[in-house]
């Protein structure tokens, strides 16, 4: 069915802002309002180790159901990731390991 098919389809999550400020126009009589709207990811995660890492996140389900695992991957030493995989309206956890503990 279409709702089965929609709640096991992976999520894209954006937040979005939206700004205004004000230009003055020629003789600064009138005031001209621009908007700015961005789109940016609502979670970047930055490995500040000088080693890499693998990094797990999960998300609890609506209405306090069981964790589900949402993404995961490996982050460079310094480097950051864009998460656009999670709905940080829930509760949002995650796990790191260093590289280095692997080996």
């Amino acid at each position: 069915s279409p709702r089965k098919a929609a709640a096991a389809a992976p999520s894209c999550w954006f937040s979005t802002a939206c700004e205004a400020s004000e230009l003055v126009l020629q003789g600064g009589m009138d005031v001209l309002s621009d908007w700015a709207v961005t789109a940016s990811p609502p979670l970047t995660l930055r490995n500040d180790l000088p080693v890499a890492a693998h990094y797990v996140l999960w998300e609890r389900a609506a209405r306090g159901g069981a964790l589900v695992m949402r993404q995961q991957g490996h982050l460079a030493g310094g480097a950051s990731v864009n998460v656009y995989s999670v709905d940080m309206r829930q509760q949002v956890s995650g796990a790191g390991l260093s590289m280095r503990c692997l080996l």
